[in-house]
């Protein structure tokens, strides 16, 4: 029997996916009482962001975000027994909407 190494876990097809679906009533961040809004979507140093969608407080992006092994890391391996392992994703993943037009966080 054989123990997990980091090594080993990281060969794994590790591979987590992020689906953006919809955010309903979100502060008009413009003068004309909409927002253009956007969805920021952070693990580790890996950004990445939606589709802006312009006049609007309910907006629709159904989008999806893969990360995989190498945006996945640092990672912290748990031996619980002998043979078992269980592994931990030590960062976090963070997800953020944004109006387009200033930047500002809502």
């Amino acid at each position: 029997k054989g123990v997990a190494t980091y090594e080993k876990i990281m060969e794994l097809p590790l591979k987590l996916k992020v689906e953006v679906l919809r955010a309903r009533n979100l502060i008009a961040a413009d003068a004309n009482g909409k927002s253009d809004p956007y969805c920021r979507v952070c693990i580790g140093q890996k950004i990445f962001n939606t589709s802006v969608q312009p006049n609007t407080l309910n907006p629709e992006w159904q989008q999806s975000i893969a990360f995989i092994n190498e945006h996945l890391s640092p990672f912290a391996l748990l031996q619980d027994s002998e043979s078992s392992a269980k592994l931990l994703l030590l960062g976090y993943l963070v997800i953020e909407v944004w109006d387009h037009d200033f930047g500002n966080l809502h």
